[in-house]
């Protein structure tokens, strides 16, 4: 808790954790009127988007481009900015990111012609076939991605509004279904030869860099958002580095009434009569809510700070059911800017296993290449991340004597 100030006892919605989803939602709702709390256990807001300094360089925890502030395209955080009436400065990147493949390496360019070209030169005698599989995804992406705003994914609707939206938009919500359904890799054999080893294996690298599947392990409606998105919104990076997002969002809280308690871990959802109406914190105290919002994993909400009278043993299996993906390694680093060659762009991926997502596959964010201002002139800050292989830590571990 700040200083003198406290937060009061009761307010509209209670808001845990503090990252963007999180505060999207607190910023818009207190600038609706009503009356706002974000719980954050962290000293800062952003949650994977935030910073942390040491001396005069700033790091980015997790995130080095950002997406959805462009004029065109699912442009979901300045749809954001816009309702709340804050500004934000951001630095539109030339080119996306590049990939190095092996011998190749294929610069994402924002122009999609420009991109499917880069893909052909790269892959001859596929142009024409990938032409049409990203017309295709084009197509998808602006009749069922773009035409609404706010998704609601048809699994997560009650049975009546999906059947409102079905009756409205019978045959927008058939795709999104159909899509829900198909992995990418169906998707791409309807354009692209399946005997085209190479051409798979390096899609398999584009979706295992957002979520560490392959195209027959990803849903095709990710896929429609991941490879037409960039290229129609473009990759952005915010002017004083990554934390600036949050903290404007935290602005917009503050300034229309809400609450930032920061340093204060949520240990429980409160209930009355079956409905969420307040959380608990560490040191015991309560406050609380007609609403509770909540902004972390599906494992610490079900299998802890719900209490266990309030969850379905069918809710329980479901979240058993699930597996995290890969643990990832972070590497932080500051060198001298002679250690990037000229033309480095600020996200650079390199791979050099086809066959499988490997601890060699590295992906390297260098922030500082488009905005100088977060490190001493002369030098440059940059993050490497790989994936691991190990298992994560067993949840229900409690001592790690025990693993």
């Amino acid at each position: 808790m700040n200083g003198k100030f406290f937060p009061e006892s009761k307010y509209d919605v209670a808001v845990i954790g503090s990252g963007l989803g999180s505060l999207s939602a607190a910023s818009m709702l207190a600038n609706k009127g009503l009356k706002v709390l974000v719980a954050e256990q962290h000293y800062l807001p952003g949650g994977c988007c935030s910073i942390f300094r040491r001396s005069d360089f700033t790091f980015d925890s997790a995130v080095g481009m950002v997406f959805g502030f462009g004029n065109r395209g699912f442009n979901s955080h300045r749809f954001v900015f816009n309702e709340i009436g804050e500004d934000i400065e951001m630095v539109r990147h030339e080119a996306l990111y590049s990939v190095t493949f092996g011998e190749k390496k294929i610069v994402f360019w924002p122009d999609l012609d420009r991109f499917i070209e880069e893909l052909g030169n790269n892959f001859p005698g596929y142009e024409e076939q990938l032409r049409k599989f990203y017309n295709y995804l084009a197509e998808l992406y602006h009749e069922v991605i773009v035409a609404d705003r706010v998704i609601v994914p048809p699994t997560e609707m009650k049975r009546s509004d999906s059947l409102r939206s079905l009756l409205k938009h019978p045959v927008r919500q058939a795709k999104m279904i159909r899509l829900l359904f198909k992995s990418t890799e169906e998707l791409m054999k309807k354009f692209i030869d399946p005997e085209a080893k190479e051409l798979y294996q390096f899609f398999d690298v584009l979706t295992s860099t957002y979520c560490y599947t392959t195209v027959k392990e990803t849903p095709g409606v990710l896929a429609v958002t991941m490879f037409i998105d960039n290229h129609e919104g473009g990759g952005f990076y915010p002017v004083g580095s990554s934390q600036m997002i949050p903290s404007k969002l935290e602005k917009a809280i503050e300034k229309n009434g809400g609450y930032m308690l920061y340093e204060n871990r949520v240990n429980e959802i409160l209930f009355d009569d079956g409905k969420a109406s307040g959380i608990k914190l560490e040191d015991g105290s309560e406050i609380r809510s007609d609403f509770v919002i909540y902004g972390g994993t599906v494992w610490n909400l079900y299998g802890g700070i719900i209490p266990e009278e309030h969850v379905s043993q069918e809710r329980v299996e479901w979240v058993e059911s699930l597996e995290p993906t890969f643990p990832a390694m972070v590497v932080y680093a500051a060198v001298d800017s002679s250690a990037i060659p000229a033309g480095t762009n600020p996200l650079e991926m390199l791979v050099e296993e086809f066959d499988e997502i490997a601890k060699s596959d590295v992906t390297v964010y260098i922030p500082s290449i488009d905005e100088p201002s977060i490190c001493p002139e002369g030098t440059h800050v940059m993050s490497m991340i790989a994936p691991s292989k190990k298992k994560w830590t067993p949840r229900a571990a409690s001592n790690p004597e025990e693993l």
